[in-house]
């Protein structure tokens, strides 16, 4: 990786706080003589010499030469503090103190290993750590890795579990979980009120209720892939939670959620999963005081909540996960989706996934006139999962928004191409919007673009949305000043 002639003082800047994550097997693919990239990572003249974060995936150290090359990398490791690596017969060793003396976050994953893991001996344990993650897809798994839990109860803030089959994807599934995952209920007496953020996911497991319970006074952050009466009892001492990512399976979950969430002004964000193809009109109730809300639905249950919550004075960041996308069923025609962006005057941020026909087909006029009825938003960030290529164009995207929307500042946008050189036609400038980030395809995904206009150039004290594999395009003085990473 080379970034031409820059002075000294911008190269030291660039090495001690960008280019901190390193993916090992992209590293591994993308070099075709591993012994010159093991050499070049070690060169002081390297950008990625001190990375902080490190991914050793299933298909790094699934053979010894793989494991060789990550080996070759050990000089780097003491620099790491988030490690995301698959636990197996080859990669386990690899896990020491001596390896990760500043290791704060540990991903592990061993999903796709059949029979047992490799033992988790108390040598390979790194204390201090405060960030644990296990992603298994074997219950029987959760036992290997007691001895790392126990080890880290006095520094641990942060425990994620969640139990996910290969190739696929968390939380989106229509069944609910039915037997207790008993190995894991000496959680009801771990780290009481230490942990701050707790995550349990699994399609067919459930938590015992009093693991929760054990951290009442601690926990901020709850994400859980089912809920029961005996979590909702619990509100009334989760005083310090203020974020909560749940799975809703039945309209009478929603009546004992809604009126709680109103009850108790400490919890601002929600990212609710309502994954059934029932509409319940009636079961939405206006939310009070949730500031930030993600909503994965079909769009009958999203109109639903959008027509009874379109006055609200507290939401301030909104993202819609439309499970019903289609080109006969879109938001972009919904009078509720209207009402929301002219009524709710708080409404400054708005995630959505949407089509191609609303980027640039039939109902791209309809979506830009939508969006250019809101007084208040400020940034619109948009997702489609469709391809697109040079014939493209998202120009209708624009086509209402000079004479509408004037606080929005900037729009960013994240599409698929064909392949990395079949990329749609790239305009830069739509009137008062002129591109200002163009993001490469990155290594792990090199189908995936995303491109950003800001109104009138780069406004004050910008940072760039994407802060890696960025073009930033032009300065406000309009001079060009281009960071281009190969």
């Amino acid at each position: 990786m080379h970034l031409g002639l820059v002075n000294k003082a911008l190269f030291e800047y660039l090495h001690k706080h960008y280019f901190k994550f390193i993916s090992v097997w992209d590293l591994m693919k993308n070099n075709g003589n591993i012994r010159e990239a093991v050499e070049h990572l070690r060169s002081p003249y390297c950008l990625l010499g001190l990375p902080s974060s490190l991914i050793i995936s299933n298909m790094a150290v699934n053979n010894m030469a793989g494991l060789t090359f990550v080996k070759g990398l050990s000089t780097l490791f003491v620099h790491v503090e988030s490690l995301d690596i698959h636990y197996n017969q080859l990669s386990h060793n690899l896990l020491s103190v001596k390896n990760f003396p500043v290791l704060k976050t540990l991903k592990l994953n061993s999903v796709g290993i059949n029979g047992l893991l490799p033992p988790f001996q108390s040598t390979m344990v790194i204390p201090n750590l405060e960030h644990l993650t296990l992603t298994l897809d074997n219950r029987d798994h959760v036992d290997t890795f007691k001895v790392l839990l126990l080890a880290v109860e006095k520094s641990i803030t942060s425990f994620h579990l969640e139990f996910k089959k290969p190739n696929t994807t968390s939380l989106i599934n229509f069944h609910h979980p039915t037997s207790k995952l008993t190995s894991i209920d000496f959680l009801s007496t771990y780290a009481p009120n230490r942990l701050e953020r707790l995550k349990f996911i699994s399609d067919d497991y459930t938590m015992d209720p009093r693991i929760i319970n054990n951290q009442v006074e601690s926990l901020k952050n709850l994400t859980i892939s089912y809920i029961s009466s005996s979590v909702f009892l619990m509100f009334d001492s989760l005083t310090n939670l203020s974020t909560l990512t749940l799975k809703v399976h039945a309209y009478q979950e929603l009546n004992e959620l809604f009126p709680l969430l109103n009850k108790y002004e400490n919890i601002k964000t929600l990212d609710l999963y309502w994954i059934t193809d029932e509409n319940y009109f009636a079961r939405w109730i206006f939310l009070k005081h949730i500031t930030s809300f993600t909503i994965h639905a079909f769009q009958g249950c999203i109109e639903s909540y959008l027509h009874l919550n379109n006055k609200s004075e507290s939401l301030v960041n909104l993202r819609i996960d439309n499970l019903t996308l289609s080109e006969e069923c879109s938001l972009s025609t919904s009078t509720n989706f209207k009402a929301m962006l002219t009524d709710c005057k708080s409404l400054r941020i708005l995630t959505m996934n949407i089509t191609r026909y609303e980027l640039y087909g039939s109902l791209g006029w309809c979506f830009s006139k939508a969006i250019s009825q809101s007084k208040s938003l400020e940034q619109l960030h948009l997702i489609t999962p469709d391809y697109l290529s040079q014939e493209n164009s998202i120009e209708k995207l624009f086509s209402h928004l000079p004479e509408g929307a004037p606080k929005l500042l900037g729009i960013s946008i994240e599409y698929s191409v064909p392949s990395p050189d079949k990329d749609m036609k790239i305009i830069k400038n739509f009137g008062q919007y002129n591109l200002t980030c163009e993001h490469i395809p990155n290594l792990q995904n090199p189908k995936v673009k995303r491109v950003a206009y800001y109104k009138n150039g780069i406004p004050p004290n910008y940072n760039p949305i994407f802060n890696n594999n960025v073009i930033i395009r032009e300065s406000k003085k309009k001079k060009k000043v281009i960071i281009k990473i190969n």
